[in-house]
Protein backbone atom coordinates (compact mmCIF):
# COMPACT_ATOMS: atom_id res chain seq x y z
CA UNK A 1 0.00 0.00 0.00
CA UNK A 2 2.87 2.37 0.77
CA UNK A 3 4.48 1.73 -2.62
CA UNK A 4 1.16 2.33 -4.38
CA UNK A 5 0.74 5.62 -2.49
CA UNK A 6 4.21 6.82 -3.49
CA UNK A 7 3.62 5.84 -7.12
CA UNK A 8 0.25 7.60 -7.12
CA UNK A 9 1.77 10.79 -5.70
CA UNK A 10 4.61 10.73 -8.25
CA UNK A 11 2.06 10.19 -11.04
CA UNK A 12 0.11 13.36 -10.25
CA UNK A 13 1.65 15.31 -13.18
CA UNK A 14 0.53 12.53 -15.55
CA UNK A 15 -2.96 12.44 -14.06
CA UNK A 16 -3.20 16.19 -14.66
CA UNK A 17 -1.81 15.78 -18.20
CA UNK A 18 -4.41 13.10 -18.95
CA UNK A 19 -7.06 15.62 -17.88
CA UNK A 20 -5.48 18.37 -20.01
CA UNK A 21 -3.86 20.72 -17.49
CA UNK A 22 -0.51 21.40 -15.83
CA UNK A 23 0.34 21.53 -12.13
CA UNK A 24 2.17 24.87 -12.36
CA UNK A 25 -0.53 26.89 -10.60
CA UNK A 26 -1.45 24.26 -8.01
CA UNK A 27 -0.13 25.24 -4.56
CA UNK A 28 2.72 23.02 -3.34
CA UNK A 29 2.39 20.54 -6.25
CA UNK A 30 3.47 23.25 -8.68
CA UNK A 31 6.68 23.67 -6.68
CA UNK A 32 7.39 19.93 -6.37
CA UNK A 33 6.63 18.91 -9.95
CA UNK A 34 7.73 20.61 -13.11
CA UNK A 35 4.98 20.16 -15.64
CA UNK A 36 4.19 23.06 -17.94
CA UNK A 37 7.32 25.16 -18.10
CA UNK A 38 9.00 25.61 -21.43
CA UNK A 39 12.67 25.14 -20.87
CA UNK A 40 15.49 27.09 -22.48
CA UNK A 41 17.66 25.21 -24.93
CA UNK A 42 20.67 23.56 -23.36
CA UNK A 43 23.75 22.32 -25.19
CA UNK A 44 23.54 18.62 -25.93
CA UNK A 45 19.82 18.35 -25.17
CA UNK A 46 16.98 18.58 -27.68
CA UNK A 47 14.51 21.46 -27.63
CA UNK A 48 11.72 20.56 -25.23
CA UNK A 49 8.02 21.06 -25.31
CA UNK A 50 6.45 21.38 -21.85
CA UNK A 51 8.11 19.13 -19.29
CA UNK A 52 4.97 17.00 -19.12
CA UNK A 53 2.98 16.96 -22.37
CA UNK A 54 -0.80 16.70 -22.34
CA UNK A 55 -2.09 13.23 -23.05
CA UNK A 56 -1.18 9.78 -21.90
CA UNK A 57 2.26 8.77 -20.57
CA UNK A 58 3.85 5.32 -20.53
CA UNK A 59 4.94 5.97 -16.94
CA UNK A 60 1.27 6.28 -16.06
CA UNK A 61 0.88 2.66 -17.18
CA UNK A 62 3.91 1.54 -15.20
CA UNK A 63 2.53 2.31 -11.74
CA UNK A 64 -0.72 0.37 -12.13
CA UNK A 65 1.13 -2.44 -13.91
CA UNK A 66 3.51 -2.92 -10.99
CA UNK A 67 0.79 -2.64 -8.33
CA UNK A 68 -1.90 -4.69 -10.05
CA UNK A 69 0.45 -7.55 -10.87
CA UNK A 70 0.96 -8.14 -7.16
CA UNK A 71 -2.79 -7.95 -6.51
CA UNK A 72 -3.51 -10.44 -9.27
CA UNK A 73 -0.90 -12.74 -7.77
CA UNK A 74 -2.85 -12.90 -4.52
CA UNK A 75 -6.20 -13.30 -6.28
CA UNK A 76 -4.79 -15.91 -8.63
CA UNK A 77 -3.34 -17.99 -5.83
CA UNK A 78 -6.69 -18.05 -4.05
CA UNK A 79 -8.54 -19.21 -7.18
CA UNK A 80 -5.94 -21.51 -8.67
CA UNK A 81 -7.67 -24.70 -7.57
CA UNK A 82 -11.05 -23.64 -9.00
CA UNK A 83 -9.98 -22.07 -12.30
CA UNK A 84 -6.42 -23.13 -12.94
CA UNK A 85 -5.45 -19.55 -13.83
CA UNK A 86 -3.63 -18.75 -10.63
CA UNK A 87 -0.69 -21.13 -10.91
CA UNK A 88 1.20 -18.89 -13.32
CA UNK A 89 0.81 -15.63 -11.42
CA UNK A 90 3.38 -16.37 -8.71
CA UNK A 91 5.88 -16.90 -11.53
CA UNK A 92 4.96 -13.88 -13.67
CA UNK A 93 4.09 -11.04 -11.30
CA UNK A 94 7.75 -10.14 -10.65
CA UNK A 95 8.34 -9.47 -14.34
CA UNK A 96 5.18 -7.33 -14.56
CA UNK A 97 6.22 -5.40 -11.45
CA UNK A 98 9.78 -4.76 -12.59
CA UNK A 99 8.65 -3.82 -16.10
CA UNK A 100 6.09 -1.37 -14.68
CA UNK A 101 8.58 0.23 -12.32
CA UNK A 102 11.16 0.55 -15.11
CA UNK A 103 8.65 2.38 -17.34
CA UNK A 104 7.56 4.58 -14.43
CA UNK A 105 11.17 5.41 -13.58
CA UNK A 106 12.05 6.19 -17.22
CA UNK A 107 9.17 8.61 -17.68
CA UNK A 108 9.51 10.44 -14.37
CA UNK A 109 13.30 10.63 -14.64
CA UNK A 110 13.18 12.29 -18.04
CA UNK A 111 10.37 14.69 -17.17
CA UNK A 112 11.42 15.69 -13.66
CA UNK A 113 15.22 15.31 -13.64
CA UNK A 114 16.63 15.50 -17.18
CA UNK A 115 14.34 18.30 -18.31
CA UNK A 116 15.34 20.37 -15.26
CA UNK A 117 18.92 20.11 -16.43
CA UNK A 118 20.14 18.24 -13.35
CA UNK A 119 21.69 15.55 -15.56
CA UNK A 120 21.81 14.58 -19.20
CA UNK A 121 21.82 10.82 -18.49
CA UNK A 122 18.47 9.18 -19.16
CA UNK A 123 17.05 5.92 -17.85
CA UNK A 124 16.70 3.86 -21.04
CA UNK A 125 13.32 3.43 -22.67
CA UNK A 126 11.97 -0.09 -22.04
CA UNK A 127 8.47 0.21 -23.48
CA UNK A 128 9.26 -2.36 -26.17
CA UNK A 129 11.32 -5.48 -25.46
CA UNK A 130 14.75 -5.40 -27.10
CA UNK A 131 18.11 -7.02 -26.53
CA UNK A 132 19.60 -4.24 -24.41
CA UNK A 133 21.32 -3.79 -21.07
CA UNK A 134 18.15 -2.25 -19.64
CA UNK A 135 16.06 -5.27 -20.61
CA UNK A 136 18.66 -7.67 -19.27
CA UNK A 137 18.48 -5.80 -15.94
CA UNK A 138 14.67 -6.14 -15.97
CA UNK A 139 14.95 -9.89 -16.49
CA UNK A 140 17.61 -10.27 -13.79
CA UNK A 141 15.62 -8.18 -11.30
CA UNK A 142 12.45 -10.17 -12.05
CA UNK A 143 14.24 -13.48 -11.47
CA UNK A 144 15.70 -12.22 -8.19
CA UNK A 145 12.31 -10.93 -7.05
CA UNK A 146 10.65 -14.22 -7.99
CA UNK A 147 13.34 -16.23 -6.16
CA UNK A 148 12.96 -14.12 -3.03
CA UNK A 149 9.18 -14.38 -3.16
CA UNK A 150 9.10 -18.14 -3.62
CA UNK A 151 11.52 -18.49 -0.75
CA UNK A 152 9.27 -16.51 1.59
CA UNK A 153 5.85 -17.83 0.60
CA UNK A 154 4.76 -21.43 0.30
CA UNK A 155 2.30 -21.23 -2.61
CA UNK A 156 1.64 -24.93 -2.89
CA UNK A 157 2.46 -27.13 0.09
CA UNK A 158 2.46 -30.25 -2.12
CA UNK A 159 5.02 -28.81 -4.55
CA UNK A 160 8.70 -29.08 -3.68
CA UNK A 161 10.91 -26.06 -4.28
CA UNK A 162 14.69 -26.27 -4.55
CA UNK A 163 14.87 -22.84 -2.87
CA UNK A 164 13.26 -24.00 0.39
CA UNK A 165 13.99 -26.64 2.94
CA UNK A 166 11.37 -28.26 5.12
CA UNK A 167 12.40 -26.24 8.19
CA UNK A 168 12.04 -22.78 6.62
CA UNK A 169 8.60 -23.21 5.03
CA UNK A 170 6.14 -20.53 5.98
CA UNK A 171 2.39 -21.04 5.88
CA UNK A 172 0.74 -19.78 2.71
CA UNK A 173 -0.70 -16.28 2.86
CA UNK A 174 -4.26 -16.34 1.63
Amino acid sequence: MAIASVLLFAALPWLAADLGFYLNGVPLLGRIFQSGEFLPERPGLPTFAPAVHHGHHHGMDGGPCSCSSRSCCRAGSATSNATGCGRGWPRTWPSCSVYGIANFANDIWIEQVVKRGWTSWEIPNVVQPRVTVAWSLIVIAAVILWALWTRLVDWDPDEESPLRTQSDRLPARR
